[in-house]
C-alpha cells in the first residue's frame, strides 16, 4: 500500500488557512503541493486570481 504524503491533520490545517483568507497558490507553494493536485483533490479550494 502506498504511503500517504500528508497526514489528515496537515490537510485540515491547509483548509483552515484557506478559510482564514490565504490564497490557494500561496498555500500550494508553502506546503509543497502542486496547484494542479490541489485543484483535483480539494475542489473546495478555488483559485483566487486578482484582476488588474
Amino acid at each position: 500500500m502506498k504511503r500517504k504524503r500528508f497526514t489528515e491533520e496537515q490537510i485540515i490545517a491547509v483548509l483552515r488557512e484557506h478559510e482564514a483568507g490565504a490564497k490557494a497558490g500561496d498555500l500550494a507553494r508553502k506546503h509543497g503541493v502542486s496547484e494542479a493536485t490541489q485543484q483535483l483533490r480539494y475542489p473546495s479550494i478555488k483559485q483566487r486570481r486578482s484582476t488588474g
